[in-house]
């Protein structure tokens, strides 16, 4: 092969890799996003472990902390993508408290609703000589009025996106193996 036709071919790869980098290392990201849910914590360096929920109840079992339904692990994804830039992200309204932490101070207002009364009675087990706690099923609803409530809830900062030293190190590495592959005369 001719040396013209090298440096033409050498010149069209480089122009391909310049919109073809952000891509990969924006999806790169997404991925090493989408790990820290699996992971329960974030690498910057050292792993940081989240911090695991209070409560230990039904909803809460045998489940991964921050996922629920998975939206917020699903939401994450290459917002926009340029010329030497690609923006990670997610549009998820609680994505951001989670992320840094922080302090909810707000007045709520709880509407009117129906509260099933729950009347326990006592009785023993022969076996076991234990007081047994049981439900009554036939106990009236009652009405609970519309009023308002202040919610002071401190959420613990569970970061999953942001700025990593070890996924610095990971897009160094996918760049210094692209360039090569650029470069190299094949």
């Amino acid at each position: 092969m001719s040396k013209n036709k090298v440096i033409q071919k050498t010149v069209a790869n480089w122009d391909k890799l310049k919109f073809d980098l952000p891509i990969l290392i924006g999806n790169e990201y997404v991925n090493f996003s989408k790990q820290a849910f699996i992971r329960s914590g974030f690498i910057n360096g050292y792993f940081e472990r989240w911090k695991p929920r209070k409560d230990k109840k039904k909803r809460g079992k045998g489940r991964k902390t921050l996922v629920l339904t998975g939206r917020l692990k699903r939401s994450i994804r290459l917002l926009r993508c340029g010329y030497l830039y690609a923006i990670v992200g997610t549009d998820v309204p609680y994505a951001q408290i989670h992320n840094e932490g922080g302090v909810i101070n707000k007045t709520v207002t709880v509407r009117q609703h129906k509260r099933k009364g729950v009347h326990y009675s006592n009785s023993y087990s022969i076996a076991t000589r234990r007081k047994l706690k049981r439900r009554n099923k036939n106990v009236a609803e009652e009405v609970v009025k519309q009023h308002q409530r202040k919610m002071n809830t401190t959420i613990p900062q569970r970061q999953f996106i942001g700025e990593s030293a070890f996924f610095n190190k990971r897009a160094i590495y996918i760049i210094t193996r692209e360039l090569k592959s650029c470069f190299s005369q094949k």
